[in-house]
């Protein structure tokens, strides 16, 4: 299996061996396709605007983009539950009454 990184301007796939890096003073790191790439990000025009760009497609609706599946989460069901056949009612008022006899 090959390693591949996406390029941070145009979003495409660089294999190994291919592609310009560029480090910022603030020790971040931008990989490009190609010096076309780099020179479009030190222009700092907009990938949206660039026609060949993947993320102009998608932005455009040209380029299928998979969406993950929002799993749905499970919500608690809360149920009055009895205790020895005796409903909540009566085990409080049995609650107060022992608490009583113990004071």
């Amino acid at each position: 299996m090959v390693l591949t990184t996406t390029c941070n301007y145009s979003g495409r796939q660089i294999l190994p061996g291919y592609g310009k890096r560029f480090a910022k003073n603030d020790k971040s790191i931008h990989i490009f396709l190609s010096g076309k790439c780099a020179a479009h990000y030190t222009h700092k025009w907009n990938p949206r605007k660039v026609a060949w760009t993947i993320v102009n497609r998608r932005s455009r609706g040209k380029d299928l983009v998979i969406q993950s599946k929002s799993k749905a989460s499970k919500k608690a069901v809360v149920s009055t539950r009895t205790y020895a056949g005796i409903n909540s009612a009566k085990l409080d008022e049995l609650r107060k009454k022992f608490a009583d006899l113990k004071k």
